[in-house]
């Protein structure tokens, strides 16, 4: 369990690839957190998203937005990474941020998002930490502490790891199966 930031920064990441390192992390999150569906995202130099982690997401979604360009109006991780700003969709069958995405995860019950740009020291995004939830609402004080340890955690991972050759097509298959 996640009793604090603390514990989260000193998870092991170095001799972990980033996919690993980021599944491991969304498990935990999920563990301390049971209502939410915990997800990693990164953006490549043309923009576009690639999925890391995020062993409970169906794989469905993993392949669908693999691959979408990041914008103003890319559900809640697209548009984080681009406004470099965390992204709510308390309903995501009503946000307009999600007119063209909603229909997977409305599908698999997945009734809101929040998302948080992945910034490194250096002010490179490298992509998004995301909680799904399976009701309507907002994100809790207790999940934002958590988050922000998470972003952190993810950040040194992601610059740690930024000049592996590839980011994984997809990870959510491999955690899937664990």
């Amino acid at each position: 369990m996640l009793q604090s930031n603390r514990e989260i920064q000193t998870m092991p990441a170095s001799n972990e690839t980033l996919a690993d390192a980021a599944d491991a992390l969304c498990r935990r999150v999920e563990a301390e957190l049971p209502d939410v569906v915990c997800s990693l995202i990164s953006v490549d130099e043309e923009g576009r998203l690639h999925p890391v982690a995020g062993p409970s997401l169906p794989q469905e979604m993993c392949k669908a937005f693999d691959g979408l360009s990041v914008g103003p109006m890319v559900g809640a991780c697209g548009t984080a990474i681009y406004t470099k700003r965390s992204v709510e969709a308390a309903d995501i069958a009503t946000d307009p941020r999600w007119t063209h995405y909603a229909a997977l995860p409305l599908k698999y019950g997945l009734k809101a998002c929040w998302s948080t740009p992945v910034i490194g020291r250096d002010g490179t995004v490298f992509g998004a930490f995301a909680l799904y939830y399976r009701e309507v609402r907002s994100h809790t004080a207790r999940e934002a502490e958590v988050v922000q340890g998470c972003v952190e955690f993810c950040a040194e991972a992601m610059e740690r790891h930024r000049d592996e050759a590839a980011v994984p097509e997809c990870a959510f298959a491999h955690a899937r199966r664990a």
